[in-house]
């Protein structure tokens, strides 16, 4: 940045998912550039949980009444201005420049706060931006916004497509000491596997727009095309839940399926598959996607949102069209039997990668958005 300045980062703290992760390392490598960052919460949660395991100092706020969480006029306006009320104390008593929001709770109340304490604003819009009045008439407030795809960026109202800035999600490129045989080894041993298997992994919360059912009925077809040589992994946080009532239910019944629930770092997990399977609808971004790619693990996705804007099919991944299952299995099944391919799309999946997602990157460009504030 030319000139120092402090930037806040609120977050809401109850949840954590890749959006929250990629703020992270914006901020660690903000800090190399000039004086401060704040992180604030509202909440405590799997949040506030991963920052104190990471040693990560934030400010925590007492109150917690956002717009967004429910229908406008069933808001609590009372809470809702004190929350607003406490917020502009903080950014006050902080000196802070900008705020830089990252969820829709936290753009529907801190973006009010941060203009009436005289602050900047730069709206990161990491999801598709909702068909909802007040969202779009509130971002008209902020001073410069972020989308991470050009998926994301075609959602936004016109208005607001001429301020913003496509800036992909940064990375941290692994480097991991023990090799991917003896790594599947040790979590094969840890699931008391004592055979050799393919492992087939998904990573994604369990709702509906994610599609983990998909992802099991997949898995049930390629147990009997693989001859049971395989097994199928699955990590997420509970989010819907039907869906989750489903998939344990789906589970239960089959020795090869494995929910392991919510972690906050599974890269020894993707280091280990042979596949990574991402069947997510209208994805705004993938960020899984990327992280398989720079450990090395192939990925197949449904050709859907901005899976499209990081996989080039058959180049750098495969891309899936039609929700047909036994189409999909065969897809797989394919993959995995061509080594020679493979090893091709991950050699360029991971050149790719280092291209186009590093930190200081990203960084860079971010910092060039604030300056043109």
């Amino acid at each position: 940045m030319e000139e120092d300045k402090k930037v806040c980062f609120p977050f809401v703290g109850d949840n954590i998912g890749g959006s929250n992760i990629s703020s992270l390392l914006l901020i660690t490598g903000l800090k190399k550039t000039f004086s401060s960052t704040e992180i604030v919460t509202h909440s405590n949660g799997f949040f506030t949980k991963y920052l104190k395991k990471k040693e990560i100092k934030y400010f925590k706020l007492k109150n917690k009444t956002f717009l967004g969480e429910k229908p406008f006029f069933q808001t609590d306006f009372y809470n809702y201005f004190k929350t607003i009320k406490e917020i502009i104390l903080f950014l006050k008593n902080k000196k802070i420049d900008i705020v830089h929001t990252n969820d829709t709770r936290i753009h529907l109340t801190w973006t009010l706060a941060a203009r009436l304490s005289g602050c900047k604003v730069v709206w990161h819009q990491r999801s598709i931006c909702p068909n909802w009045k007040l969202y779009k008439f509130i971002s008209i407030f902020a001073h410069k916004i972020i989308s991470i795809s050009k998926y994301v960026d075609k959602s936004l109202i016109s208005f607001n497509k001429k301020r913003s800035e496509i800036i992909y999600n940064p990375f941290i490129f692994y480097k991991k000491k023990n090799s991917k045989h003896s790594m599947k080894k040790k979590i094969l041993k840890k699931l008391k596997i004592h055979q050799s298997k393919k492992i087939i992994l998904y990573v994604g919360n369990m709702r509906e727009d994610k599609r983990p059912l998909i992802f099991l009925k997949i898995a049930e077809r390629l147990q009997k095309k693989l001859n049971g040589k395989a097994i199928f992994i699955m990590f997420g946080a509970e989010r819907d839940d039907k869906i989750f009532s489903e998939v344990l239910k789906f589970v239960k019944k089959r020795n090869y399926i494995f929910y392991l629930g919510f972690k906050d770092d599974i890269s020894n997990y993707m280091y280990a598959s042979d596949l990574l399977i991402a069947p997510y609808k209208n994805e705004p971004f993938g960020r899984t996607l990327v992280e398989s790619m720079l450990l090395r693990t192939p990925v197949l996705a449904s050709n859907s949102g901005a899976h499209r804007e990081i996989i080039i099919n058959n180049l750098n991944g495969f891309l899936f069209k039609k929700n047909k299952i036994n189409s999909i299995s065969q897809l797989v099944f394919n993959i995995l039997k061509n080594k020679i391919k493979i090893k091709k799309v991950i050699d360029n999946a991971y050149q790719i990668s280092l291209l186009h997602y590093s930190i200081s990157q990203h960084v860079k460009k971010v910092n060039q958005v604030y300056n043109e504030l």
